[in-house]
């Protein structure tokens, strides 16, 4: 393989397109593979000089999954290992990388420069605001996380409506926790992509009470369902 070749491991579509982007934007060739076992087929047609895999997978973790894989090649790609939940960098296979999502353009490129291995640091917002104070878009943001690209929005913004229309988040209270966690984790780095920020409010609220208490009441369900028909009506779906 190309010593510019570069293995992406990521089911979101969203996100996967947006790393996908950043990434060719670096002149290297991009496989995509959206689960573990696709990972493993494209592997078999070389190791990548570079791997870019996400921690929360369909068939498997990925930070599992590296511990386990990386010993047995003949040599080691540079791995980046990305995930919306904090990493315990103890935790982290020998010379991996980890960023937490949505990844920032300027970090992943620092990692593509050579940067370091282990936790690197981002900027992050101290504080999400209350829902109703979030705006429904967010261009600035949204615009500042893509470096001005008013194209490259619009497209992952389309992706993303199509995603939440024909998703099954609405219906959140008839989904098994562990089902509606890994879902609402991913529309929320979808959103934060997209600016679709009192979505990420109210799917971060809807989280956090999921992990407390394992489920969702009435109210908060409905306030989720509600959100997202107002998102898609921003997005003009």
């Amino acid at each position: 393989m190309s010593e510019r070749d570069c293995l992406l491991v990521d089911d979101d579509p969203v996100g996967s397109a947006y790393l996908a982007g950043l990434l060719a934007g670096q002149d290297l060739r991009v496989r995509h593979a959206a689960t573990l076992a696709a990972a493993r087929a494209q592997l078999e047609r070389g190791l990548p000089e570079l791997l870019v895999i996400d921690r929360r997978l369909p068939d498997g973790d990925g930070l599992c999954w590296l511990a386990q894989e990386l010993p047995r090649w003949s040599r080691r790609p540079r791995c980046l290992l990305c995930s919306g939940d904090v990493i315990d960098t103890s935790a982290l296979p020998v010379g991996v990388a980890s960023l937490r999502k949505p990844v920032e353009a300027e970090a992943l490129l620092a990692w593509l420069g050579g940067a370091g291995t282990g936790a690197m640091s981002e900027r992050r917002a101290a504080n999400e605001p209350a829902a109703q104070a979030a705006p429904l878009l967010d261009d600035i943001a949204a615009l500042t996380r893509l470096g001005d690209n008013p194209e490259a929005l619009r497209s992952l913004r389309r992706m993303f409506a199509t995603e939440l229309a024909t998703g099954t988040l609405r219906q959140a209270r008839d989904l098994p926790s562990a089902e509606l966690a890994v879902l609402l984790h991913r529309v929320r780095a979808g959103c934060a992509l997209t600016g679709c920020a009192r979505l990420a409010v109210v799917c971060a609220q809807a989280e956090s009470l999921l992990a407390h208490n394992g489920t969702l009441d009435a109210n908060v369900a409905r306030e989720l369902s509600t959100c997202i028909v107002a998102t898609l009506a921003a997005l003009g779906n």
